[in-house]
């Protein structure tokens, strides 16, 4: 369907996330979601 999947990994130096709502609404953008995880996974 001419759709991609990226998933990236940041760090960041500040809390500043306004990034994701620029992401977000760029042509073509159908989704944008910010995920925050600190740990290890279990599995």
């Amino acid at each position: 369907n001419g759709s991609i999947e990226l998933n990236a990994e940041i760090r960041m130096n500040d809390a500043n996330t306004d990034f994701i709502n620029i992401l977000s609404e760029m042509n073509g953008v159908n989704s944008a979601v910010l995920v925050s995880y600190n740990g290890d996974y279990m599995g």
